[in-house]
């Protein structure tokens, strides 16, 4: 029996159908709460694999970049001769790799996959993965103290949860644009 099951599984997961996958091209800001909520670069690639026109999974990798400068609080002496607080470069990146789930709603029929209708297609999902992050925190020379520079790497699982809205510019448009 137990092999009769796992065979039924596998042939059901194989006969669900595709539909033509689209790839998502974004682009954006984002902010850091440690970077005093300053924006960053933010970016990613995925592709859509379409389960049927409202349910799609989505692989996809991104990366972020943070580079700001935080004062420390605390007085010195720079090497200049000023007295000043001591402010840190800081550098992040991170690479998160993620599987998102997506689910559109139907608005007059539009979906990512060219059905006529509405011209907005909102949507909401949710993502899991593992994601690497590249620390660097330079501080400068003061009289007391020599220029130093410190780099960390932290890595983890990760999670995510999001509304959106994919929009065309016209009904014949092949470009989706996207707002999330």
């Amino acid at each position: 029996m137990k092999k009769f099951t796992k065979f039924a599984a596998i042939l059901a997961a194989m006969t669900v159908p595709l539909y033509a996958g689209t790839l998502d091209l974004k682009l954006g800001a984002a902010s850091q709460k440690t970077a005093g909520d300053r924006a960053g670069l933010n970016a990613a690639l995925g592709y859509n694999i379409g389960i049927d026109k409202y349910f799609t999974l989505t692989p996809e990798v991104g990366f972020n970049w943070h580079k700001f400068d935080r004062g420390t609080g605390q007085q010195v002496t720079l090497s200049t001769g000023q007295v000043g607080e001591l402010t840190q470069s800081n550098n992040s990146f991170l690479v998160p790799v993620m599987l998102n789930a997506k689910v559109m709603i139907p608005t007059g029929g539009n979906s990512e996959w060219g059905n006529s209708g509405s011209l907005f297609t909102p949507y909401f999902g949710v993502g899991a993965g593992y994601a690497w992050m590249f620390n660097t925190i330079d501080t400068p020379a003061t009289q007391s103290a020599a220029a130093s520079s410190a780099s960390n790497t932290l890595n983890g699982l990760m999670y995510q949860a999001f509304v959106g809205t994919s929009f065309k510019i016209a009904d014949d448009s092949a470009v989706n644009f996207l707002i999330e």
